[in-house]
């Protein structure tokens, strides 16, 4: 079987699992996919909405459960575990549903909110539902959105000259993009670490 036979027949199951095991990163390259109309667009949103939600519901099992055991109580017993979990779990519920778009939080958040709210796993599943279904619209269509740019840039380009610089400046992007994230979660961490906030 070549791989667009095998894309076709498992594709929407990989997106499911790549979904459960990473996230952003899979939901945008399935978007890039469906655009390219080598994956349905829905069925991959849902796959894609799926697999975050199982993620999410079994962290948040695993956390209950083990909310117990010794080795979660040292963790949480830090002073900077303490802070950050303070300050996520004021609003237990709008952290539910927002903590699929805020970066580095996918473990963190539920982890919290099961050892340390109150909240019932069928709110939580209630609220994170519909979070993961908007989260994986969202990442699929900037997939797709972004294969579609692509495929602009590329028609246009009409020389290695041109696709040259579009590659370096894409670079430069990222670059800034990365460079700005960094700065900003060092804030983040400051504004953490300082107890008088």
């Amino acid at each position: 079987m070549d791989i667009a036979g095998s894309l076709a027949r498992w594709g929407v199951l990989f997106v499911y699992l790549g979904c459960v095991v990473e996230g952003d990163a899979v939901a945008i390259s399935a978007g890039v996919l469906a655009d390219q109309g080598r994956l349905p667009f829905w069925p991959v949103v849902f796959a894609a909405a799926l697999g975050a939600w199982t993620w999410d519901m079994g962290i948040f099992t695993a956390g209950r459960i083990f909310r117990g055991h010794p080795r979660i109580a040292r963790a949480l017993e830090h002073p900077r575990a303490q802070r950050v979990t303070r300050r996520l779990l004021r609003r237990p519920w709008l952290l539910a549903g927002i903590f699929r778009f805020i970066p580095a939080t996918r473990t963190v958040a539920p982890l919290a909110l099961a050892t340390g709210s109150s909240i019932r796993a069928a709110t939580y599943a209630a609220i994170t539902g519909p979070a993961c279904l908007l989260w994986a619209m969202i990442a699929v269509t900037i997939g797709a959105d972004l294969s579609r740019l692509l495929s602009a840039v590329w028609r246009e380009a009409r020389s290695e000259m041109q696709i040259a610089a579009a590659l370096a400046l894409g670079g430069v992007a990222i670059f800034a993009w990365r460079r700005w994230s960094l700065a900003r979660a060092r804030a983040i961490s400051r504004t953490l670490d300082d107890p008088e906030r």
